[in-house]
């Protein structure tokens, strides 16, 4: 196998699981193809499209849906350290898809008990 196979390879491959894990949903998007010649990129470098941030409530209802009436999946406490993937706005105010650096417990919580770092 080629080196430049081999690349086109592990890029396909790195940006298909990034995708999978993010949970993106193209169905609704218009997607623009990209030309991206290899063979001119010596160095890969994919950004991930996710922030940290850190609990400051404590017993944090991590729920299945953006919603007070989606399921309890678990529970966070105030210095948990979280990967937040997404936000969801609706009427219920804005809601972080996130997952749980130490424990891997993921779903929605509100915005409002999160603090951002950079």
């Amino acid at each position: 196998m080629s080196k430049k196979l081999r690349k086109v390879i592990v890029v396909i491959s790195l940006i298909a699981v990034f995708t999978l894990q993010c949970g993106f949903d193209f169905s609704n998007r218009d997607v623009k193809s990209v030309n991206y010649d290899v063979e001119e990129q010596s160095d890969f470098n994919i950004q991930p499209r996710y922030a940290y941030a850190y609990v400051n409530a404590n017993g944090l209802r991590v729920r299945s849906s953006a919603s007070t009436s989606g399921t309890i999946v678990g529970l966070l406490y105030s210095g948990d350290k979280v990967k937040v993937d997404r936000t969801v706005t609706n009427s219920e105010g804005t809601w972080c898809y996130i997952r749980a650096v130490a424990n891997g417990v993921s779903g929605y919580v509100s915005k409002q008990y999160l603090s951002f770092t950079e």
